[in-house]
């Protein structure tokens, strides 16, 4: 199920620029391919989605996705 809902949001709420973006991450890092659609479901369930995302969009949700890994990183002394 939850599949067949990340399917449809891929072809459904992106552009065809953004689509191909995606399809590069989730060849790469398809957690974070998941990660973004999940999001991408939830906001169009709460009517948070005002319309399709481009390809400028998807990329200011990676570089706050990279936001919050980086302030996660936690350091070791050794």
């Amino acid at each position: 199920m939850q599949e067949k809902m990340r399917q449809f949001a891929f072809k459904n709420y992106f552009t065809y620029n953004a689509r191909r973006r995606l399809s590069n991450i989730k060849l790469v890092k398809p957690n974070v391919y998941n990660k973004i659609l999940d999001t991408v479901i939830a906001m169009a369930r709460n009517n948070d989605l005002d319309g399709v995302i481009d390809e400028e969009n998807l990329i200011a949700f990676l570089s706050q996705i990279n936001k919050k890994k980086d302030n996660n990183i936690k350091f070791r002394r050794f």
